[in-house]
């Protein structure tokens, strides 16, 4: 519910999305098991001058890791977050 809340809950929007957990490109590896991370966390770990938030949709890690579009984000040793439900995407 906390995904549906930041994009209902105008007035703690801010306050949810500090909430929110995804997982992530950082702890590579099909098997490795992926500590979720924070928006912020991962803004914190930018390149600098990258300005946007880079994510993946699919279905699981082993898919994301194996999807095409991976291959630009590992070969510039960019971060990506994974997006697993449907509403991730939209939130």
């Amino acid at each position: 519910f906390l995904k549906e809340g930041v994009c209902t809950d105008f007035i703690n929007k801010e306050k949810i999305s500090r909430l929110l957990r995804f997982e992530s490109s950082l702890d590579a590896g099909e098997q490795a098991e992926s500590k979720m991370q924070s928006l912020d966390d991962y803004v914190s770990r930018m390149k600098i001058g990258q300005k946007a938030i880079y994510y993946l949709c699919a279905h699981n890690r082993e898919m994301a890791l194996a999807s095409p579009y991976m291959e630009a984000f590992k070969k510039n040793g960019t971060e990506v977050l994974f997006l697993y439900q449907p509403i991730d995407e939209f939130v």
